[in-house]
């Protein structure tokens, strides 16, 4: 069997006080189908570095910021059901912010598609990721 997958996750999923999040179960029940052996840490941000230097395999850290050739950090992205998978870290610490943004690479149809379904999924329903008031206001138009 190959070096392990270890998963550095929050102490209370560990411990079975919290479920495991469903983008975990399947990569934790994938990687096994294909012969890699998972395990599972508490993630101690102040020793993650340590215990990948100190154990084999691949890590990958719940919503961590640590930097190691054989780390990736990880954390549902601002849009669910989309995650982020990093060598940085997640959201605004994640390594696009060393990248340049050209909008020529950006297909505009499939973008504006996409935009269409984000739009039509979250702004027409309310949606998001964190508690709304249910009280609407009216804007002018264009506003």
């Amino acid at each position: 069997m190959s070096d392990p997958v270890i998963f550095h996750l929050p102490g209370s999923v560990i411990r079975g006080a919290d479920r495991i999040k469903p983008y975990y179960e399947k990569l934790i029940a994938g990687l096994p189908a294909r012969g890699i052996d998972v395990q599972m840490v508490v993630h101690d941000r102040d020793s993650t570095l340590a215990k990948v230097d100190q154990t084999p395999g691949f890590h990958i850290a719940d919503h961590g910021t640590a930097r190691h050739p054989r780390l990736l950090n990880t954390g549902i992205a601002y849009l669910y059901p989309f995650w982020n998978l990093d060598p940085w870290g997640i959201r605004a610490l994640s390594s696009i912010a060393g990248k340049k943004f050209d909008p020529a690479l950006v297909d505009p149809v499939n973008a504006a598609a996409f935009c269409r379904r984000l739009r039509n999924r979250l702004v027409a329903k309310r949606l998001s990721r964190y508690e709304q008031p249910q009280v609407t206001l009216d804007f002018a138009p264009g506003a």
